[in-house]
C-alpha cells in the first residue's frame, strides 16, 4: 500500500507516495534536512538549487566513504565533485 509523505525542503513542498514505512522515509528526509542546513551554513549566500546540489554531492561522498571505496575511486569521486561544483559556480553566476 502506498503511503503519502509530505516534503518541504528549501522552500519547495510536494508529496510523494512510498511503499516503505513512513517513519523510515521521515528519517531519511530529516537526515537530508540536516545535511542541507549544514551546507547552507557553510555557503550562506547560495541559492536553494546550488545548496541542494552541493548537499547531494556531500551525501554521495559520505556514501562512497561508507562503502569503503578504494583510495583511487574516492579521489575520482572527489575530482568529479569539484568539477561539478566549478560548473555550477560558472552556470549559476551568469
Amino acid at each position: 500500500m502506498k503511503n503519502p509523505i509530505s516534503i518541504n525542503l528549501l522552500g519547495t513542498s510536494f508529496t510523494i507516495q512510498v511503499d516503505e514505512d513512513p517513519e523510515y522515509i521521515k528519517q531519511i528526509i530529516s537526515y537530508l534536512e540536516e545535511r542541507i542546513n549544514k551546507t547552507r551554513n557553510a555557503f550562506p549566500k547560495q541559492e536553494p538549487l546550488k545548496i541542494s546540489l552541493l548537499a547531494c554531492i556531500f551525501l554521495i561522498d559520505e556514501l562512497f566513504r561508507e562503502r569503503n571505496y578504494s583510495k583511487e575511486e574516492q579521489q575520482n569521486a572527489s575530482a568529479v565533485a569539484e568539477s561539478l561544483i566549478d560548473r555550477l559556480d560558472s552556470v549559476l553566476d551568469n
